[in-house]
C-alpha cells in the first residue's frame, strides 16, 4: 500500500511552544479516500530537516506504517523539503495556492501591477468590520457570524467578504441604532 503523509509545524500564540501533527492517507477497500491524524506532538528542539524526518519517521513507526512506501506532503519551508528530499515529497497544494492569492492581494511593487487599490481598500473595510464585530461581540446578534481572514488559509479573504456581504442589511440595521458604535459603517478614509 502507497500511504500519503502530511506534515506541518507550527508554534503556538497562546503558549508558544512548537508543535508538530502527522497525518496519512490512504485509499481504503471501497477506493475512498480515509484521512487519519496519527499524532501531535511537542517539537522542543530546533526544526531542523534532521530532527523533523526524525520526529515524523519516529511518528510512523510507533504506528507500524512502513516508512517506505510513503510519499509526503509538506508546505515549501526549506526544512521541510530537506527532511524528505531522499523520499517522494510534494509541495502541498493548498499551500501553494495560499501563496499565489497572497501574493496577488498585496500591493502593486514596481514593475508589477499587483492587486487594484480599491480591492485593497475592500478587504481592509472588511477586516476592521469584522474585528470591531468581534471585539464589541456584535456577531451574536448577526443570523450568521462575521468570518476574519486568516492567512494560512487560501480562501479566507473570499469567506470575509461573503459574510459581510450576507450581513449587510443587519449590519446597516444594528449601526443604525441608537447607542451603536458610530465606527460601524463609518467610511473609509
Amino acid at each position: 500500500m502507497i500511504l500519503g503523509i502530511t506534515t506541518d509545524m507550527w508554534t503556538s500564540d497562546k503558549t508558544n511552544g512548537s508543535y508538530v501533527t502527522v497525518t496519512s492517507h490512504y485509499l481504503d477497500g471501497e477506493w475512498q479516500v480515509c484521512s487519519a491524524i496519527l499524532a501531535t506532538r511537542d517539537a522542543e528542539e530546533k526544526h531542523t530537516a534532521v530532527y523533523i524526518r526524525k520526529l515524523v519517521c519516529a511518528i510512523l513507526e510507533e504506528n507500524n506504517l512502513n516508512i517506505k512506501n510513503v510519499i509526503y506532503v509538506t508546505d515549501n519551508a526549506a526544512n521541510m523539503k530537506a527532511a524528505f528530499r531522499q523520499e517522494v515529497w510534494l509541495g502541498c497544494s493548498g499551500h501553494n495556492l495560499n501563496l499565489v492569492l497572497s501574493h496577488a492581494l498585496q500591493a502593486p511593487k514596481e514593475g508589477s501591477p499587483g492587486c487594484p487599490p480599491e480591492v485593497q481598500d475592500l478587504i481592509t473595510a472588511c477586516k476592521d468590520l469584522v474585528t470591531l464585530a468581534k471585539k464589541t461581540r456584535l456577531n451574536s446578534k448577526l443570523e450568521t457570524t462575521l468570518k476574519q481572514c486568516v492567512s494560512t488559509r487560501w480562501n479566507s479573504v473570499l469567506f470575509t467578504l461573503q459574510s459581510v456581504q450576507r450581513n449587510l442589511a443587519d449590519l446597516k440595521s444594528v449601526a443604525s441604532d441608537p447607542g451603536a458604535n458610530r465606527n460601524l459603517m463609518r467610511p473609509a478614509s
